[in-house]
């Protein structure tokens, strides 16, 4: 009984994802991070548009966090709702979300650490830890659907692929690749799971 109990609230959660467009809105936005940080690897960074590009990325990645939110209940209202059905969610605790960021550095930061330590070659390790941070977030939000850990582990080995790459400005340069290809398989994640939604819940409304 209370297995299913269980599953039926994982159901409810996994709702949340039926219709991509959660991985259409945070790819987007990760794709618009990687190319200001791709801004930042062609322009001086004392310049007039390296300090903008600088000053931009915080304000980019907060507001659109907070904005994503804010379309995707915009999208399901207009789209998800009418077709199959309004559940409402409680507000993630800000507890829940220090336990997954907390999570998330838990694992990334001794692996980055133990690969500097005992790794006889020279590594960047930015793309790394943030494909390692990015692979557990995404399998944490989740809520276990297969799609988010095929994600999550692209983004893992994406990190560590571009970490044995030879970049010049490498930091940057593997942050803008990082952010640019993983939002962009993240949004096409998005649409291929849209366009299923889209065709599933029309059969449904035709039977």
């Amino acid at each position: 009984m209370v297995d299913e109990v269980q599953k039926t609230i994982r159901r409810t959660r996994q709702y949340w994802y039926a219709d991509g467009f959660a991985e259409i809105t945070i790819g987007l936005l990760f794709f618009v991070l990687g190319l200001i940080f791709l801004g930042q690897a062609h322009v001086p960074a004392r310049s007039v548009y390296g300090v903008a590009l600088q000053l931009a990325l915080p304000v980019v990645f907060l507001l659109g966090f907070w904005l994503s939110r804010h379309v995707i209940r915009s999208l399901k209202e207009r789209i998800t709702y009418p077709r199959t059905g309004y559940v409402s969610y409680p507000k993630p605790s800000v507890r829940r979300r220090r336990l997954a960021l907390a999570a998330a550095a838990l694992i990334a930061v001794p692996i980055a650490g133990f690969l500097a330590r005992y790794h006889p070659l020279p590594v960047n390790w930015t793309p790394l830890v943030e494909g390692l941070m990015t692979a557990v977030i995404l399998i944490l939000a989740g809520q276990g659907l297969k799609r988010f850990w095929v994600i999550g582990g692209f983004s893992l080995v994406l990190g560590l692929g571009l970490s044995f790459v030879h970049l010049e400005n490498p930091d940057v340069r593997g942050s803008a690749y990082f952010y640019g290809i993983s939002g962009l398989v993240i949004m096409i994640c998005g649409l291929l799971t849209l366009l299923k939604y889209l065709r599933c819940s029309s059969a449904e409304e035709h039977q």
